[in-house]
């Protein structure tokens, strides 16, 4: 939105007369009040408002009634529970095992058989469940009271006055309606709610946990600063150019709602957190605990195309569609889901999609990626790689960092691009996910507790 404000300002300046069509009401009327635009009649907003209101409550109502479930049918793992505890909070990612093998720790739980694993509060219930049959691992719904649920559909982002009355009101109102719409508001309060409690009674030792700087961590780190526990965030991906939500500079408080200390995979993940502004002594590197491959990938020009899908229903629908265009015409195509959005168009057949990593593939011909880690994984293992534009909305941002460019193309394009396409030059993928150091996680996760020790299987 404030692109499009930018380029009003930009346009409105020149002498050059542009119309501007725009049928969404608050960026109408944002743009309306920008000098040296002339407006006509504003679409209307309040029936907009109203019904964004109203499939939010119902959408929160929803949310209440899961979380009040799900707060009776974990009570019992706060007897499971252990005060002093080193954690990882960790999402319910559908590679993670119930033994203690982490999508985003690796193999870390079973090296370090005093590690406690807690479940954020998103994702299934039924994966929550599976994931906590093994002894160390429980739900954050355990920590979360049903009467209090039942006031999650009144969980609202409510903006300042100043917010509501400044120069960008319109697009602030605008925010808050979406939102509203939706039930972001309810989950997060949930999980607040459920993150204090649990911090309340158990006072863990230290915390570590996949670290992308979310609203709820920030308020996170700032309870567990409360109940003396230390906080180690861990960058489990190199973040894109783009990814400017990781800076301390979106924080209110600037580094106060941060964690003590921040690992990142490899050096120049590092370096680029330090030029966003935090202390070098701040950030350490810890190496890749997720698996990642190591080298060089095998190539076939006339081997399938891989459709990495993101964690967007839109775009993903979009990208499926096309390789349904493309198996009417013979052309080999495989589909991997993104692990935290499975669905699937059901029409297609299941030999058609694959969870496994691209190691485990085999032989592409290119990787087709929107908006996740797998375009910098495959691009360092060599293969050619091509970032999807969707036609029918904003690009997605770039995902791959700094200095790492890949043709960027949309759905019209994509088979020229495609047969234009080369192998990539091998990128040093050391200097993104560097080979994980476990001496250094035994030395973080330790923490002046020497007794702990990392197992050497």
């Amino acid at each position: 939105m404030l692109a499009w404000s930018n380029l009003a300002e930009a346009v409105a300046d020149n002498d050059e007369r542009v119309l501007f069509i725009c049928d969404d009401p608050w960026l109408f009327r944002h743009l309306a009040e920008l000098a040296g635009v002339n407006a006509s009649a504003p679409p209307p907003y309040m029936a907009a408002s109203l019904k964004l209101a109203f499939r939010g409550f119902l959408v929160q109502t929803k949310v209440a009634l899961r979380a009040a479930f799900a707060s009776l049918a974990f009570r019992h793992h706060r007897s499971k529970a252990k005060t002093g505890s080193t954690v990882i909070l960790a999402y319910g990612h559908p590679d993670s095992r119930a033994e203690g093998y982490d999508a985003y720790f690796g193999p870390l739980m079973k090296k370090r058989p005093e590690l406690f694993r807690v479940l954020h509060v998103d994702g299934s219930l039924g994966r929550a469940k599976s994931l906590s049959a093994g002894p160390r691992t429980v739900s954050l719904h355990a920590w979360g009271n049903p009467l209090t649920a039942l006031m999650l559909p009144f969980a609202r982002w409510k903006p300042t006055a100043a917010h509501l009355n400044g120069t960008l009101r319109w697009l602030v109102r605008r925010a808050a309606a979406l939102e509203g719409g939706s039930g972001q508001a309810a989950m997060g309060r949930w999980q607040q709610i459920c993150q204090k409690n649990w911090l309340r009674q158990t006072r863990p030792r230290l915390i570590t946990w996949p670290w992308e700087n979310h609203a709820w961590e920030r308020g996170f780190v700032r309870s567990a600063r409360e109940f003396g526990a230390r906080t180690l965030g861990y960058l489990h991906t190199p973040h894109g150019r783009h990814h400017w939500g990781i800076s301390p500079a979106s924080n209110l408080d600037g580094l106060d709602s941060t964690p003590d200390e921040i690992v990142s995979t490899g050096a120049i993940p590092a370096k680029r957190l330090e030029s966003l502004g935090y202390p070098p002594d701040h950030v350490s590197v810890g190496g890749s605990l997720r698996h990642v491959v190591f080298g060089s990938l095998p190539h076939d020009p006339d081997g399938p195309v891989l459709m990495a899908l993101p964690n967007n229903r839109d775009i993903a629908q979009q990208m499926e569609k096309i390789a349904i265009g493309w198996t009417k015409k013979n052309k080999l195509v495989l589909i991997k889901p993104h692990p935290m959005a499975p669905a699937k168009i059901r029409t297609l057949a299941d030999t058609m999609y694959t969870e496994g990593p691209l190691d485990q593939l085999p032989p592409l011909q290119a990787v087709v990626y929107a908006m996740s880690s797998i375009g910098l994984e495959a691009l360092a293992g060599g293969l050619p790689v091509i970032r999807f534009n969707p036609g029918t909305s904003v690009a997605p941002i770039a995902a791959l960092p700094k200095n790492l460019d890949v043709p960027a193309t949309n759905a019209q394009q994509l088979d020229n691009a495609l047969r234009s396409l080369n192998r990539q030059t091998t990128v040093d993928v050391a200097e993104y996910y560097s080979a994980p150091d476990f001496g250094f996680w035994d030395r973080a996760l330790n923490n002046g507790s020497p007794e702990f020790q990392l197992r050497d299987d």
